[in-house]
């Protein structure tokens, strides 16, 4: 028995592809639950789900509380079985997805944390400065098919594909609250990394299962220069959370709160994507422009720490 789980915030754009799919999921030995939690949700969500509720073996749950990893911590009482498998809202799971988890599960029974791999379903051909300047992995979750099975970082193992043993839960472990997807405003990514990273300093062990598959489904408007250096900046966000507990990172000189190399870096890439053709937004822009973002948002959040810190 194992309990699927996700959180959805007015997700009715992708939630009907992504429950279809769930219907030709093979059951996994012992059975399954999935577990849905309507975040909040404005739009369709709650009427989406309910259509299906006599197709899938669904419950679900309403938390009101703004916040991805709030919604998911609020479902961890209603788990059922050894093995708690989250995903997002917008991901197309392949039929043998929860028999691979399963799988692996029984082949690796000294591990905890488990990664499957994660493809893309783009809406229309992405663009040659997209897939070839922009990082796939930290954009859209994207893992790489050339990972093997077995040991993994466990900061590798990322949210629209990842299984966790309900063992680690009952030991008390939660998912932090300040970080992640929340209605309405900005938000840190990399809300499951912070959990498996704590959980392997803790001593859980993680592992990758390639046979258990999904695509993330893409949306148009991430596909736009936009949306992408956002996202960039998001993830220097959540780099600049790590710097706060790294001894060696704390103990670089700062200018407002952020290490001063910060500044230099960023001040080098901007500059690089102007000699590249910033103004004609040319592709080759768009790498250092990347880059930049990530030192914006690392130092931005930098700099809110140190304003917080007593």
């Amino acid at each position: 028995m194992l309990t699927v789980a996700f959180a959805s915030h007015n997700g009715e754009r992708t939630l009907p592809r992504m429950l279809e799919a769930l219907t030709e999921v093979h059951p996994p030995p012992g059975g399954w639950k999935l577990l849905a939690v309507d975040n909040a949700s404005t739009d369709a969500t709650a009427r989406i789900l309910e259509r299906y509720r006599q197709r899938l073996p669904l419950e679900r749950l309403h938390h009101g509380q703004p916040g991805k990893n709030a919604a998911l911590n609020a479902a961890l009482p209603a788990l059922e079985g050894e093995l708690a498998v989250f995903t997002d809202d917008d991901v197309l799971p392949a039929p043998d997805w929860l028999t691979a988890l399963a799988d692996g599960a029984r082949r690796y029974p000294a591990h905890d944390l488990f990664g499957g791999r994660i493809a893309l379903d783009w809406p229309a051909p992405p663009p040659e400065w997209l897939t070839r300047h922009v990082n796939l992995a930290i954009a859209y979750a994207r893992t790489d098919p050339a990972w093997p099975e077995g040991d993994i970082r466990a900061d590798l193992i990322w949210g629209p594909n990842m299984m966790v043993r309900t063992r680690v839960f009952s030991a008390g472990h939660r998912f932090s609250e300040a970080i992640g997807p929340r209605a309405g405003g900005s938000y840190i990514m990399g809300s499951e990394t912070e959990l498996t990273t704590r959980l392997a300093e803790a001593g859980y062990r993680a592992c990758h299962i390639p046979a258990a598959r999904v695509a993330h489904i893409v949306r148009p408007e991430q596909m736009e220069r936009r949306w992408v250096l956002e996202r960039a900046a998001r993830f220097g966000r959540s780099l600049a959370l790590a710097d706060a507990t790294d001894p060696q990172a704390r103990q670089a000189p700062r200018l407002l709160g952020a290490p001063r190399w910060l500044y230099r870096a960023f001040l080098r890439r901007r500059l690089e994507a102007v000699a590249k053709g910033e103004a004609l937004r040319t592709g080759a822009s768009i790498a250092p422009l990347w880059q930049a973002h990530v030192l914006k948002g690392r130092i931005a959040e930098g700099r809110r720490i140190h304003r917080r810190a007593p």
